[in-house]
């Protein structure tokens, strides 16, 4: 009699042990669905982030390369370039005498704090489109062209 009470109990506590492990489970099976919703929508923020200042970045561009053609045209007029015969070579070296006058004296950069801010503190990792995040590679070597131009 006793014998079959404790066979009893093990199978009690094997029971409870197997709903104890599916318990567990459930639990960090929603864990995960709620870590990746919040990732999901993290990245949402983050892609819409990247898109507003990539804007702005675009529209710094044009204002920038609007500023040094107008820096351009006004040093060529003073120097009295486009007088002369527009044959390659002059046309090379108005934009040597350009890039030794302007370009060294204003190496502005449209500015790209989200992404900067994302790569600082490891949340690039967010972005789950393989595509985008190649493209933030092709962003870094553009970026470190035009910081080398002499």
């Amino acid at each position: 009699m006793e014998q079959n009470r404790v066979s009893k109990y093990l199978l009690y506590a094997l029971g409870e042990i197997i709903l104890v492990v599916i318990g567990i489970l459930i639990a960090l099976q929603i864990n995960n669905w709620n870590e990746e919703r919040k990732n999901s929508i993290e990245e949402k923020t983050v892609l819409n982030s990247l898109h507003e200042n990539f804007l702005i970045a675009k529209k710094q561009s044009k204002d920038l390369i609007a500023n040094e053609e107008t820096l351009r045209n006004r040093l060529i007029q003073i120097l009295d370039i486009s007088s002369k015969s527009e044959n390659e070579s002059e046309e090379k070296l108005s934009d040597v005498i350009f890039r030794k006058a302007v370009w060294d004296v204003e190496s502005d950069q449209p500015t790209f704090n989200t992404y900067n801010n994302l790569k600082n503190t490891n949340k690039l990792a967010l972005i789950s489109n393989k595509t985008i995040a190649e493209e933030f590679t092709e962003l870094e070597f553009t970026a470190k062209k035009l910081s080398d131009i002499d």
